[in-house]
């Protein structure tokens, strides 16, 4: 099932096996909350594609733009790989990169099954 509508949208019930968010993550004033509402999403072992802004850095470093990041006033936190990798750990994900540049980075991350 292919659903190109907002997220919002989506039915809390619907379990999928995989979630793609691309280019969203960074203009989400929350990115937590909003990792965390793909993941109920998903179905146990369902996939998570995250493409996203990132920085260079440790698993400590964000950053948060004062007022513009490359000409868009939407964007709330850039985190480094390694953060972004610390806050799937957290909401029980495994991530692993499959793809990172200079400014990005597309994460493949599966949602741990349930042990029910």
């Amino acid at each position: 099932l292919l659903l190109p509508q907002p997220f919002e949208a989506l039915p809390e019930a619907q379990p999928f096996d995989v979630v793609m968010s691309m280019g969203v993550l960074y203009h989400r004033r929350d990115p937590l909350a909003h990792l965390s509402a793909l993941a109920a999403q998903l179905a146990p072992g369902g996939q998570l594609v995250l493409e996203t802004l990132v920085i260079p850095g440790d698993a400590q470093q964000v950053l948060v733009p004062p007022d513009r990041y490359a000409r868009m006033r939407n964007v709330w936190f850039l985190p480094s790989v390694s953060a972004l990798q610390r806050w799937l750990n957290r909401l029980g994900f495994q991530s692993h990169c499959a793809s990172l540049t200079r400014i990005g980075c597309r994460l493949l991350s599966q949602r741990w099954a349930s042990a029910d």
